[in-house]
This record gives structure tokens, C-alpha cells and sequence, in this order.
């Protein structure tokens, strides 16, 4: 067939077998060579080629010339695909991760407003029972003292008085409150500490009694003036003569000790200590945080609130175990001298 198809064509045709070659006249090849051009002149295929024939001359394809350039810019397209459906699946994924987050945000300022709202709750209701409780106590002594055959009016009369003036500090609360909500100017004035102390005694005065509670003073005279809130550094006053008062609830022997002295210029130190158990050292850290009390009843809020106040006013509180084996709370505020350096 092959023989019949060069004889056709006319075509160099050098067969690589054992029988003699078959070649014409004008063969200027080498053995087993054809051109390209004569192939494609008489129409025949390179899959008609005998074994060991070999096409030469011919121009390469598309394909064959640009093949790693072709194969090149595919790849280029596929990794530049992948990275597009990459950034693609990144950026859903960081839409749906600010969704999340938007609404773990509104959820966590929900119940962050909520716990504000209960702590200042707590805090109002800590600060007004005070004066609410000794409003009670001064109106049953009277009541009291009225139902004796011969009422003692002086005593009557003192009792009143103690009443109207619980009342005034209980709006006074209230309207320190306000303020501080409305993040308004803390009302300070220059006051003596140990005037403060005082003002603040007649007010507990009638627990102390009733608990069998020896109250010493240690008052320095020369201390210098503070620049202060006075109505809510009383309350601090307050609240830890009240919890001294409590923590002596168990034992027998009840000394409170208040102190005030200048222990450096600038700096004016009160001292509260009492004969109770102490604070445990653990608890040491963590009795000024909100909310934290060991107290079966306690709403943890008394401390938290001294301390607000006392850093309010550029002032440090601290606790300590007293040599007694109690605890001894000291405040430690600048005096005016100290501020107007500032």
C-alpha cells in the first residue's frame, strides 16, 4: 500500500526494513526524511508515514510554539481565581464575623447597663439606709420616752432634732447622687477632718450604745484643712464606723479607735480600727470590689463606695490587721496645701 501510494505521489520514500530501498531519482534526503512541503503538496498525512519516517521542514502549531506561555498564563488565571474566590470567602467571613460582634457588643452594653443600673440601685439603697435607720431608731426611742409617766421632754426634744437632721443628710444623699449621675462639680469646701468626725458620731451613736461599743478618740489638732465633699466623706465615715460596729458583733471586748494625724506635709491620715476579727489575707485584695461581702446580708457596696469616693477625691484607703487582731482602715487624703500645689 505504502509502495503504491509513493508511486502515486511521486514522493522520496525510504523504507526502513530489510528489503532493498525504493527511491527516485531526485533524492537529495538522508535516510527515512521527508519534506514537509512535498507531503503537503500531495495531500498525506503524518499518520500515513511508515515507521521510522520523519517529517522535516514542517512549521510548528499554535500549541507547540506557545505552549509554556499558554500553560503559563492558565495557571496565572487559575491562581488568580483561587485568590479572588479566597478574598471572596475571607470577606463573607469577616461580615459575618462583624455580625457577631455587633451583636455580642449590644448584648455585652445591654448587660452592662443592666449591672449599672443594679449597682446603683444597690449603692442608693446602701447610702439612704442609714439615715432611714436612724430616723427609726430616734422615732421609737421617743415613742419610748412618751410613754413614760413622766416624759422627758429634753430627751424628746433631742431625739427630733437627731430625726431632722438624718432627714437632711438623707437628702443630701440623694442629691450627691444626682450630681454625680449628671457628672456634675463635686461641691468641695475647706473642712477640718476631725469636725467631720464628730458631725458624724451623734449618728451612730445610739448603735454604739446599744452594742456596748467603747468609742476612743486620738484626734490631732493640727492637722491641716481638707479641700472636700464634706456630705460624702461623711458617708465614708459612716460606713466604716457601721461596719466596725458589726464586726465586733462577736466578740466581747468592743474598742472602736478613731484616729487623725499628719503623717507627712500634704497629707492627712484618719485610722478606724476595732477589736473584731480582722480581715483574712485573702480577702485583703478583693473587700473594696463591688459586689464582694462577708457578710450573710451584706450587698458587698459599702467599701466599693468608700473607696469610689475617697479616690474621687485623690485619696488612698487601705485595710490591715491591728495589733488587737482587728482590722484598722486608713484613709489617707491631701490637705489644701497639698491641692493648691497642684
Amino acid at each position: 500500500m505504502w509502495a503504491e501510494l509513493v508511486k502515486q505521489s511521486g514522493a522520496l520514500v525510504v523504507i526502513h526494513d530489510a528489503s532493498p530501498s525504493i527511491s527516485t531519482p531526485n533524492d537529495t534526503n538522508e535516510e527515512g526524511q521527508l519534506e514537509a512541503a512535498d507531503l503537503q503538496r500531495r495531500k498525506i498525512g503524518e499518520s500515513c508515514l511508515p515507521p521510522g519516517g520523519e517529517d522535516q521542514f514542517r512549521e510548528p502549531t499554535i500549541w507547540e510554539r506557545y505552549r509554556l506561555q499558554a500553560l503559563a498564563v492558565c495557571a496565572a488565571l487559575l491562581m488568580q481565581a483561587g485568590l479572588i474566590s479566597l478574598l471572596a470567602h475571607e470577606h463573607r467571613s469577616r461580615e459575618r464575623a462583624e455580625l457577631v460582634l455587633r451583636k455580642s457588643a449590644a448584648e455585652l452594653a445591654r448587660m452592662n447597663r443592666l449591672a449599672a443600673a443594679g449597682e446603683l440601685s444597690a449603692s442608693i439603697a446602701h447610702e439612704v439606709s442609714q439615715p432611714l435607720t436612724g430616723i427609726s431608731a430616734r422615732a421609737s426611742a421617743a415613742l419610748h420616752w412618751l410613754s413614760a409617766e413622766k416624759p422627758d421632754v429634753r430627751k424628746i426634744r433631742v431625739a427630733l432634732n437627731d430625726i431632722i437632721n438624718a432627714t437632711h443628710r438623707a437628702d443630701d444623699i440623694i442629691s450627691d447622687i444626682r450630681l454625680t449621675l449628671k457628672k456634675g462639680e463635686q461641691e468641695k469646701r475647706p473642712v477640718h477632718i476631725n469636725h467631720l468626725i464628730r458631725v458624724a458620731l451623734p449618728v451612730v451613736q445610739i448603735d454604739l450604745n446599744k452594742e456596748g461599743v467603747e468609742l476612743r478618740l486620738d484626734l490631732d489638732t493640727n492637722i491641716e484643712f481638707l479641700e472636700v465633699d464634706a456630705t460624702q466623706l461623711q458617708q465614708v465615715i459612716l460606713n466604716l464606723i457601721t461596719n466596725a460596729v458589726e464586726a465586733m458583733h462577736s466578740v466581747k471586748s468592743r474598742i472602736l479607735t478613731i484616729s487623725t494625724r499628719q503623717t507627712a506635709p500634704g497629707i492627712v491620715q484618719m485610722s478606724i480600727e476595732d477589736t473584731g476579727p480582722g480581715v483574712d489575707r485573702e480577702n485583703t485584695d478583693r473587700i473594696f470590689d463591688r459586689l464582694f461581702t462577708t457578710k450573710p446580708s451584706g450587698m458587698g457596696m459599702g467599701l466599693s463606695i468608700c473607696r469610689s469616693i475617697v479616690e474621687r477625691h485623690d485619696g488612698h484607703i487601705s485595710v490591715s490587721k491591728s495589733v488587737s487582731g482587728g482590722a484598722v482602715f486608713q484613709i489617707e487624703l491631701p490637705s489644701i496645701r497639698a491641692t493648691a500645689t497642684h
